[in-house]
């Protein structure tokens, strides 16, 4: 079941990195928190913005993922 999950996960983001975008969303940006240790992104799609931090680019982009799949299936 975990294998399912993190193969689903991964074909997000590969499909993100690929065409750098996500269900017409985009980077809109990333901020880097060195002293904290975390990165901090928000999304939009020109009307709707959805910002997420992790301890990592990934962390982050998984959070927003999820976010804009539960977004996109209201």
């Amino acid at each position: 079941m975990y294998h399912l999950i993190m193969d689903e996960s991964n074909n997000k983001l590969q499909k993100f990195y690929a065409t750098g975008e996500y269900k017409g969303f985009r980077k809109l940006s990333e901020t880097n928190f060195k002293l904290l240790g975390k990165t901090h992104l928000t999304f939009t799609n020109g009307k709707k913005e959805f910002f997420a931090s992790g301890l990592f680019k990934e962390q982050a982009l998984a959070k927003i993922i999820n976010r804009i799949d539960k977004h996109c299936a209201n």
